[in-house]
């Protein structure tokens, strides 16, 4: 562990991000040298509390979310490939994928009989859409796609 904590802070220096403090959990695996190698860094190292398995349930969900919708869709060859993959993956996640709906409600999908304001409210008129105002960026080859109205 102690290799992967040089590793960590040279790989952060070369990026270009000050570290300055390290969460990490209770595992047996960072005995010693993980946090003496932190500290001659002048790195702050910060244990979890013991027996709280949400604490790290935000990081935890986003991590899966990379794996199932980017990273289980390609073979990786190397680290600045993986890198490129999260860089991309993270800059879609932030910008333009869709998190919630609206009023922290999730929007009904078409013909959901779920909503229970859905039996009160009429169908709107269909307009005619005009689809030359549409457009689609892509990333990463069409896996992530972010489709936009373009300004007329």
């Amino acid at each position: 562990m102690a290799e992967q904590a040089r590793a960590f802070i040279e790989h952060a220096k070369q990026e270009g991000f000050q570290v300055d403090m390290v969460l990490r959990d209770n595992d047996q695996i960072y005995k010693k040298g993980f946090d003496r190698v932190m500290e001659t860094e002048g790195v702050k190292t910060k244990r979890l509390a013991l027996r709280s398995p949400n604490l790290n349930a935000y990081v935890e969900r986003f991590i899966q979310t990379l794996q199932v919708e980017c990273l289980d869709y390609f073979l990786v060859f190397g680290k600045r490939h993986l890198d490129y993959l999260i860089r991309e993956f993270v800059d879609y996640y932030h910008e333009c994928r869709p998190h919630q709906g609206i009023g922290n409600v999730l929007l009904p999908k078409p013909g959901d009989s779920t909503n229970p304001d859905r039996d009160t409210c009429e169908e709107p008129a269909a307009l005619p859409l005009d689809l030359s105002h549409i457009k689609c960026e892509t990333r990463l080859g069409g896996l992530l796609r972010h489709y936009y109205h373009d300004a007329a």
